[in-house]
């Protein structure tokens, strides 16, 4: 009877450890969580991150394979695990074929070239569930696809929407939707401890594109104010997580038979990094509640089931410094206005070529031309106004190099490279007609104050990756430089489902 019971035992044993397909798999992705914020916060950080670079597989080279670090692009990439070249998302918005913009978003995310993770996931089985969830539209399809729920947050109306008919997603809408009319807008640091935010230029205001909201409260008028501010507060990634929580347990309940594949984007970061810049109190104390929320986020969710949760931590993209706190380390640094570097190619090309508005517009690294204008051109004449505004670019304050598309088209740059990563921006029909490369620590905005994060440099490129699940993927440092959308293969086999498509880059080490 003994040896039976052991048996039994071993055979439990033995099948836990090897039934290691996640019942829930969380990806969260924090907005502009730049990868150097974790070892300058480390010693402040108790809770969730903490939590995580203990306990994960932490990834300390991760790296975007790409030259537009933008939201939409971010991830788009990490929902198909594939390159901008290949799914399409090129820049948060382009111009098409008729000079009309287009966002990624547009008509429930249409123009994302290749299937996202949630494809297969949701083919596996058909009570499987995915949903992704982010106040901004572009972050959410682009890891929703076209298959998965998508949740997003309307400013208009200072309401969460949806593109789905489920009665479960739709009544936790109107759950938070009534709720976060009656939230408290104030921001107080979590901390009273000074300690906690004795950095250079913690305080230094000078250079943000609005006044301080830390230590400020406010009671907005109507839904466009109210949204405002909301969506640059902790409590707006409080409440997306406290969503995402009522969503597991609800279907977790309800549907016994289907896994989850859940994908939160924590975007608040990214409006308070924009307008302080990234040594400011605002993205200190946002990632110091960050901390503490996740953590709560983690402790919930193990209380919903007893499975092992498979999680995932990484960044869309990082962040360059407001370039007027750094001059004395980079005296490189600049700040150029976008309008007036488009005006001043435009009058030279006028000047050489009489052509009026050659460049619709700049969007770095993609230079969009006049796109009535090209197409009246001969091909000759469209070499020579290309070649007359490269000229006229590379005699710009802050410009490295420029590129048209078909030269990057034709290049075979080493792997790592900035025309390597250019090229990996280029999709035939929305990329723009040049790239260009901007120099380290340029700004080119029309903007006067605050920062960007548009530049092939590691500030922008170097984002954290973690995976976490209990008893098996758990307490390793893995050193090698990665890319970032390599975690989606990784997914892909952790969740025992085929590749979304064959341009998905090869999973990361385990």
């Amino acid at each position: 009877m003994i040896k039976r019971l052991l048996f039994v035992a071993c055979m439990l044993l033995f099948g836990h450890l090897v039934n290691a397909k996640p019942k829930i798999t969380v990806v969260m992705v924090i907005d502009q969580f730049a990868a150097h914020y974790l070892p300058k916060l480390d010693p402040y950080l108790s809770h969730g991150f903490y939590n995580l670079l203990r306990n994960g597989v932490v990834y300390t080279n991760a790296y975007l394979p790409y030259a537009t670090t933008s939201t939409a692009v971010g991830h788009a990439s990490i929902g198909t695990g594939a390159l901008p070249k290949d799914h399409g998302i090129i820049y948060n918005k382009w111009l098409d074929q008729y000079g009309n913009k287009v966002a990624p978003e547009d008509d429930n995310g249409k123009n994302i070239m290749l299937p996202t993770l949630n494809a297969p996931f949701l083919a596996e089985n058909k009570n499987n569930k995915a949903l992704a969830i982010s106040f901004k539209p572009r972050a959410t399809f682009g890891m929703a696809g076209k298959t998965a729920a998508a949740i997003w947050f309307n400013e208009s109306t200072a309401q969460f929407e949806t593109n789905s008919n489920s009665s479960l997603i739709n009544k936790i809408l109107a759950q938070w939707n009534k709720k976060i009319k009656n939230l408290s807008l104030s921001w107080k640091p979590i901390y009273n401890d000074e300690r906690y935010y004795q950095f250079p230029h913690i305080h230094d205001y000078r250079y943000a594109s609005e006044p301080k909201i830390i230590n400020t409260q406010a009671s907005p008028t109507n839904p466009e104010e109210f949204s405002e501010r909301f969506t640059k507060l902790p409590i707006a990634n409080e409440t997306l997580l406290d969503m995402a929580t009522e969503y597991i347990k609800q279907q977790y309940q309800n549907n016994p038979d289907g896994n989850i594949l859940l994908w939160i984007s924590l975007s608040p970061l990214d409006k308070v990094g924009h307008i302080y810049g990234p040594y400011s109190q605002e993205v200190v104390d946002m990632i110091y509640q960050l901390d503490h929320q996740i953590d709560s986020f983690m402790n919930n969710v193990n209380t919903i089931t007893s499975d092992d949760t498979l999680y995932v931590l990484t960044a869309d993209h990082g962040v360059m410094p407001i370039p007027e706190l750094i001059k004395d380390q980079h005296p490189s640094a600049f700040r150029l206005d976008e309008e007036r570097i488009v005006k001043s190619v435009n009058n030279k090309i006028k000047k050489k070529l009489g052509y009026n508005d050659a460049i619709a517009c700049l969007k770095v690294p993609h230079v969009f031309c006049n796109k009535k204008l090209i197409k009246k051109l001969s091909p000759d004449k469209k070499n020579e106004l290309l070649n007359a505004i490269k000229q006229a670019f590379r005699k710009a304050p802050g410009i490295q190099n420029i590129y048209t598309e078909a030269e990057l088209l034709h290049m075979n740059p080493p792997q790592g490279t900035v025309q390597w990563l250019l090229k990996n921006n280029v999709y035939p029909t929305r990329s723009g007609d040049l790239l260009v490369e901007i120099k380290p620590y340029t700004i080119i905005s029309k903007y006067t104050g605050g920062t960007k994060h548009l530049a092939p440099y590691s500030y922008n490129t170097h984002v954290p990756l973690i995976i976490y699940q209990k008893g098996l993927h758990e307490r390793k440092v893995i050193s090698q430089k990665l890319w970032m959308p390599q975690v989606t293969a990784t997914l892909a086999n952790a969740l025992e489902i085929p590749q979304p498509s064959e341009k998905v880059l090869p999973a990361l080490p385990l």
